[in-house]
């Protein structure tokens, strides 16, 4: 197997850097970006998010990486 294989299974996700970026999923279709930064500011400055409403999906990027694993093991 190529060493620039995707990491979509779960055996490889350990071997992946810390990331100040979350995914966030399951989100309802008309959840609006201000929604989310209401919510997850409480964990840390935030520096950018990608929304993708179609697929019920945002990417919040945190300006540092402390913040992000606050919001994830919140």
């Amino acid at each position: 197997m190529s060493s620039t294989r995707k990491r979509n299974r779960p055996e490889d996700w350990g071997e992946l850097e810390p990331s100040p970026v979350i995914h966030i999923s399951e989100l309802p279709e008309h959840t609006l970006e201000i929604d989310l930064i209401r919510i997850f500011e409480q964990y840390g400055p935030i520096r950018d998010l990608a929304m993708m409403p179609h697929r019920g999906q945002a990417l919040l990027e945190y300006s540092d990486l402390s913040s992000a694993e606050n919001a994830v093991h919140r």
